[in-house]
């Protein structure tokens, strides 16, 4: 049980009906269940939350997240637009929990897109947080793309070699183990002081990493991010 000094913390799933990588992604049958159930599972199994809410403009995730245990909250159907940002529902709704008079401490937001996250990742992640003075903690994991071997096409269809005019490497490809290690967010996890995210960022200054293994750090943006992400939770 929580003590009465810990801080007020509320998880929020932001979904939406639509997607252009693949469409209805988040209530797709995946291994038995629909995709959005394994996270919202991971969430409402953590020990750290006064509140789980999912954030949608669409019925048929409504109701099975209201039936699954969670609080639902319908935000604006622009907000689910392909060219609107996920914070635009993260600060939405914390302006529906203000007006409510509820001031979490600490806002979780959790994506249905990683569906290998457990409720011990989304615990450990905000135990950082809590004993730290990071404006967040974001989950990561070690990225097999160094930014070095980044590439882009100019205008005349060449290749422009890297980002980094200091890159070492400059004509030849070097081991890995050479570049050093690279992280890319996962997007399973933000947690976050809400002030940060009054202030107008998911992150803030001062955010500490999170780190996955690479078999739960699967973001299903398309069909081969799917079928991985099912084979893996069969297994």
């Amino acid at each position: 049980m929580k003590s009465e000094i810990a801080p007020i913390i509320f998880g929020v799933i932001p979904t939406k009906g639509t997607s252009t990588g693949l469409p209805g992604k988040n209530m797709r049958v995946m291994a038995g269940y629909p995709m959005i159930h394994y996270m919202l599972k991971s969430a409402l199994s953590a020990i750290v939350f006064d509140d789980v809410w999912v954030s949608t403009e669409n019925d048929e995730i409504e109701e099975y997240c209201s039936n699954q245990g969670a609080k639902v909250f319908r935000h604006d159907p622009s907000l689910s637009s392909e060219k609107s940002p996920t914070f635009g529902v993260i600060s939405n709704i914390l302006n529906h929990w203000k007006k409510e008079g509820k001031q979490p401490d600490i806002v979780v937001t959790m994506r249905a897109t990683s569906p290998l996250c457990l409720s011990s990742d989304i615990e450990q992640a905000i135990e950082m947080l809590i004993n730290s003075t990071a404006d967040s903690v974001i989950a990561v994991v070690r990225s097999d793309i160094h930014p070095y071997r980044v590439l882009t096409i100019n205008e005349s269809d060449f290749l422009i070699h890297h980002f980094d005019p200091n890159s070492p490497e400059k004509d030849y490809p070097l081991r890995r183990q050479e570049l050093g290690p690279v992280y890319i967010r996962t997007g399973a996890i933000y947690a976050t002081r809400r002030e940060v995210i009054e202030g107008g960022s998911l992150w803030g200054t001062k955010a500490l990493p999170y780190i996955m293994p690479k078999e739960r750090a699967v973001n299903v943006n398309d069909e081969i991010d799917f079928f991985l992400a099912e084979k893996l939770l069969k297994k």
